[in-house]
């Protein structure tokens, strides 16, 4: 029986600007876009959206474990 490990991944960086608050009972609307991948490290760039205004953007880095 071949079973495959599941992958995994780390955070390994997160720069994010936040422009306002979110609040309680305000719905979040993200969206996360693979840009770069290098080696093992993966770079996206995300941003979250309360009422299709922009509330935080910014990039994380995953490294992908063993």
């Amino acid at each position: 029986m071949n079973q495959e490990r599941p992958n995994f991944f780390f955070l390994a960086n997160v720069d994010m600007k936040f422009s306002t608050p979110a609040k309680p009972g305000e719905t979040l609307r993200l969206k996360a876009s693979l840009k770069k991948k290098y080696g093992r490290l993966f770079f996206f760039e995300v941003a979250a959206y309360v009422s299709g205004r922009e509330i935080a953007k910014g990039t994380l880095t995953l490294a992908e474990g063993e």
